[in-house]
């Protein structure tokens, strides 16, 4: 519909040109007929929504000023959120679907936030390869009319120039990688909703979904069903289904432009509608999910997932894993039939195995949520056990010291002279360049403020 009104709409303003300014004004049909390559531009829409009059429309419809990365943004920002407010609660990590070791609540949502910055950064990617002008390409060859291509490319703000003609016209790489991006999106989305799905379940009840995401039965009163997570589950085929749609259609092409790839369009607006759809409902969800920590409590206490934490405590000790693996698999046949947990096992049963189990084994195998199961260890240079935290917020935390202390070092070089908006923007280059480019990725699109000064300035 959209594409069949962008010629008529072109065509009214040709004539309004020409009434204006005459013979003049019917040279603006050169420019909107010599560019077919309409959604050449969709990436522009992500922080700049002029583009060329025939194609202004299809890239506001594509997606509509970066509603996409804002709502990535604002679900990671809700993941974040939930998972600081529940940061102390202990549930199972599993690995085959079965209980592995003991972990955060926070560590998980954490894992899907990365997934969701990445996702941030490949859209940063296509939108680097994607924001070229094909301007002058004709229908094939080039034109003859005298265009300024690399000006008009300026005034459009996008990076430059289409290389070559027949690419400029026929090259739908653009169109194939954001479906890719956008298939990958749903891939966390879905995998994320598999395990919500799961976690409402009365095996698992570690979460309550509010109402307004889940219905009930039509002939069983009990039944409390997260719909909306089993419906972004199932969109996440048609957005696959789209991918393929562009992946068949431009299989057997032969250069230049062929009618086949008018279908690009179709595929990439109801992609970029469906993983909108599913953020908008998403984020919400997980803002007024309930979490029920002592049920994951429970659960993590079942299941010898702080076997692992015994074997280490013998390894600690200067046993071999090997020998400390099969003692500990001992142990934990013992505590089944006796119907125990390798916290009740009295510690004669552990001597009996091994003398060298102690009363601190206890304490080894029952980590508090203060020591999180969100570290590694390493040597340091003095050949020392060093732990490191894998967790976001401390890595932020090490980033806003790291800039304190460069802030504190730029004043005592230039005599106390004030931190201003230039001195932040080289403070946060000469971070992006040390560890924390995650980070700078991650707040380069929620709008935060630094110093008072809005973060789209300093990036």
């Amino acid at each position: 519909m959209l594409n069949d009104i962008l010629p008529v709409f072109a065509q009214m303003v040709v004539l309004f040109l020409i009434l204006i300014l005459g013979y003049i004004g019917g040279k603006t049909k050169v420019l909107t007929i010599a560019d077919n390559k309409p959604l050449s531009k969709m990436v522009n829409c992500i922080t700049n929504p002029c583009s060329v009059l025939h194609s202004a429309l299809c890239v506001e419809r594509a997606l509509e000023n970066g509603e996409v990365l804002k709502l990535i943004g604002e679900l990671i920002d809700a993941l974040t959120a939930k998972g600081e407010e529940y940061s102390e609660a202990i549930m199972p990590g599993y690995t085959h679907l079965q209980r592995a070791q003991p972990i955060t609540f926070k560590a998980h949502l954490t894992a899907y936030t990365e997934m969701l910055t990445r996702d941030l950064g490949r859209i940063e990617d296509a939108r680097k390869r994607m924001n070229s002008s094909p301007l002058g390409s004709g229908a094939l060859a080039g034109t003859t009319y005298p265009l300024d291509r690399e000006y008009v490319a300026e005034l459009l703000g996008m990076n430059g120039v289409s290389n070559n003609s027949l690419d400029g016209v026929s090259d739908r790489d653009y169109a194939l990688e954001l479906l890719s991006v956008l298939s990958i999106i749903m891939v966390h989305l879905s995998r994320f909703s598999e395990e919500i799905i799961s976690w409402c379940s009365w095996e698992f009840k570690f979460i309550e979904l509010d109402d307004a995401y889940a219905t009930g039965s039509s002939i069983m009163p009990q039944k409390k069903n997260p719909d909306i997570t089993e419906l972004i589950r199932g969109k996440t085929g048609r957005v696959y289904g789209d991918l393929m749609t562009l992946l068949t259609m431009m299989k057997g092409l032969s250069l230049a432009y062929n009618k086949d790839m008018q279908e690009d369009k179709e595929a990439i607006f109801d992609a970029i509608d469906t993983v909108k759809l599913c953020l908008i409902t998403f984020i919400p969800m997980i803002e007024t999910m309930k979490v029920l920590p002592e049920n994951m409590r429970n659960a993590a206490a079942k299941g010898f997932i702080n076997a692992t934490d015994c074997a280490d405590y013998l390894v600690k000790k200067g046993m071999p894993f090997r020998d400390a693996y099969k003692i500990t698999g001992t142990l934990v046949h013992t505590c089944i039939e006796k119907n125990l947990t390798l916290e009740t096992l009295p510690l004669e049963d552990y001597k009996a195995l091994c003398d060298v189990f102690d009363e601190d084994v206890y304490d080894a195998i029952n980590r508090n949520s203060d020591q999180f199961y969100g570290k590694t260890t390493y040597l340091n240079d003095d050949g020392e056990v060093e732990e490191e935290s894998l967790m976001d917020s401390d890595i932020e935390a090490e980033a806003e010291e790291s800039e304190e202390i460069s802030k504190e070092e730029y004043q005592d070089d230039n005599e106390g002279k004030e931190v201003n908006t230039l001195v932040v923007k080289a403070l946060r280059d000469e971070l992006k360049k040390k560890e924390y480019q995650r980070d700078y990725l991650r707040f380069r699109y929620r709008g935060e403020v630094c110093d008072g000064v809005p973060m789209a300035e300093i990036n």
